[in-house]
């Protein structure tokens, strides 16, 4: 009668999250937090070379003028030589001073400088 009332029992299987598994997600959380770590860095790195170049390039030592200003100081003798290159003009004074303006891209330097006077 006894063997009657007793059910049959099942194997045990071993609890989720036994020791293997819970070494591995250890594992699998620590390199996580170090590629997170590393990624961190690369970034960090990255924005501070960004910055860095960003104040370094756009330090420049000549002074800004307009083509009214340039056709002026022609007109006066007061220009020793004009670079163009593209869109940039440098102009150098007679005295040795270097200033810097933007030309229009769809007409030439002289036609700008004949329009001004």
């Amino acid at each position: 009668m006894s063997k009657k009332n007793k059910k049959p029992q099942l194997p045990k299987l071993p609890k989720r999250g036994g020791n293997k598994n819970n070494k591995q997600s250890n594992k699998d959380k620590q390199m996580k937090q170090k590629m997170f770590s590393q990624f961190s860095t690369a970034l960090l790195i990255f924005m501070v070379f960004i910055v860095l170049f960003s104040t370094l390039s756009d330090t420049t030592d000549e002074e800004q003028v307009s083509i009214s200003q340039i056709a002026s100081a022609v007109k006066a003798g007061q220009i020793s030589a004009i670079d163009v290159v593209r869109s940039d003009i440098t102009v150098t004074y007679k005295n040795g001073d270097e200033k810097t303006a933007k030309r229009e891209t769809d007409t030439a330097l002289t036609e700008s400088l004949e329009n001004f006077g």
